[in-house]
């Protein structure tokens, strides 16, 4: 039996940042997960950090698509009829919040999160000679027909109301600045300011390092349940090494949901299912090897260089977070991206995982109605672009300071948690 003063349980991209926030607070931080750090949601993504994740999923453009959606035929967007149902509730908030003046306030609270999250990246800047370090190439966004770029043109407007520069590229231009692209594009839009890493797990442990050498602990444990200990919490693991705190953050994503449904705190959270597959280079002439992130996005793939290669991810599956994984999208998007791409034959690894979402769109950060119990999570897919500035929101709340970022908006008191 362990007695801590506060626990961050999570150790992805938002878990950590937590316990590097509260740990510069003066707080004595200790960090749990079973699966190590950054083991994840967080090793999952395309490692991309950008001002361009402004824009929520559910926005006014989503109803002219819903007959596209509703088909499941769509390569970007599948889901269980059966899951669904189980979630219409949450589901019909989602898209409640997809008018014009919710969309436009919550834009506005996202950019502010992930703005002052690039700043603290990089703050944070890691050595160049390191997978971790954060690469300035770009985001370039694919279009192969007029009709596609043109259907964009809302997040286009948005990018220039919230100063995002691009750079639009016509066919012509893509082909001399891209030379591996075997596919010919009608435009390519490029967001100059994202940043990318070759490696998003080693960000995350490279963080983790600043928090273990700064003092922190971080303790590979597997949480069966939370439950309310008097004034404390406690996290179950076995009777002997069950971990008490004064203060607990459930920073879980994805299994965030389940460890607080044990308290009966009931969160409407709604998982984005997703996957990549990952290909080494080996013998790949240089002139064949993509450079820098691509999206595209009639072929529902993102590409992105990692260390020696390539990760190609697909797009939002909705089901339960642990239902059997059906590899038939994933499998559409690599042939997809293998038209594009010089894609050597053999994978070297594949993911599948759940990306934690609220109706809203927006994390869920701050105190729950029971003392001592805070949250941290409800990231969606864009954990990697607002966890640096949601772990700082989150210590400056439990300490009594005033965020930089208005906390309102993140409130779990808005679901009633």
């Amino acid at each position: 039996m362990k007695n801590k003063e506060i626990v961050v349980l999570g150790a992805g991209m938002v878990g950590v940042c937590s316990a590097l926030a509260l740990q510069r607070k003066g707080l004595k931080v200790t960090l749990v997960d079973k699966f190590g750090v950054g083991g994840e949601t967080s090793y999952g993504n395309a490692g991309m950090i950008t001002p361009s994740s402004l824009i929520p999923f559910n926005n006014p453009n989503i109803f002219k698509q819903l007959p596209k959606f509703l088909s499941n035929q769509s390569d970007g967007f599948q889901y269980s009829a059966g899951y669904l149902l189980s979630e219409l509730p949450a589901l019909f908030k989602f898209l409640a919040c997809s008018s014009e003046a919710a969309t436009k306030q919550r834009i506005n609270h996202l950019h502010a999160l992930i703005e002052r999250s690039m700043f603290m990246h990089k703050q944070w800047q890691m050595p160049a000679s390191e997978p971790s370090h954060l690469r300035s190439l770009g985001w370039l966004k694919l279009y192969r027909s007029k009709a596609a770029y043109q259907n964009a043109q809302y997040e286009f407007d948005i990018y220039q109301e919230y100063g995002i520069a691009t750079q639009a590229y016509n066919s012509e231009q893509l082909q001399r600045e891209m030379t591996c692209l075997s596919t010919t594009y009608y435009k390519g839009v490029s967001i100059a300011a994202a940043l990318s890493v070759a490696s998003p797990e080693a960000l995350v442990k490279a963080y983790c390092e600043e928090f273990i050498n700064a003092g922190g602990e971080l303790l590979t444990l597997d949480v069966k349940t939370i439950t309310q200990h008097q004034t404390r919490w406690r996290l179950c693991i076995d009777s002997e090494s069950d971990v008490f705190c004064e203060q607990l953050v459930v920073a879980a994503g994805p299994w965030s949901k389940a460890l607080l449904a044990k308290v009966n705190i009931k969160i409407p959270m709604i998982f984005e299912r997703g996957a990549h597959r990952e290909f080494h280079y080996d013998d790949t002439p240089a002139e064949q090897q993509l450079t820098r992130p691509i999206h595209d996005v009639q072929a529902a793939f993102v590409a992105t260089p990692i260390v020696n290669g390539l990760r190609v991810c697909c797009g939002v599956e909705l089901n339960r977070q642990h239902a059997d994984y059906l590899e038939h999208q994933l499998n559409k998007v690599e042939q997809n991206a293998r038209n594009t791409l010089h894609i050597p034959l053999d994978r070297t690894a594949q993911w599948q995982g759940a990306r934690p979402t609220m109706p809203d769109s927006l994390p869920l950060i701050g105190e729950s109605h029971k003392p001592g119990l805070w949250l941290n999570t409800g990231h969606q897919h864009i954990g990697f672009s607002t966890g640096p500035a949601s772990g700082e929101m989150l210590a400056d709340i439990v300490c009594g300071h005033r965020p930089k970022v208005d906390a309102m908006a993140f409130s779990p008191n808005r679901f009633g948690i």
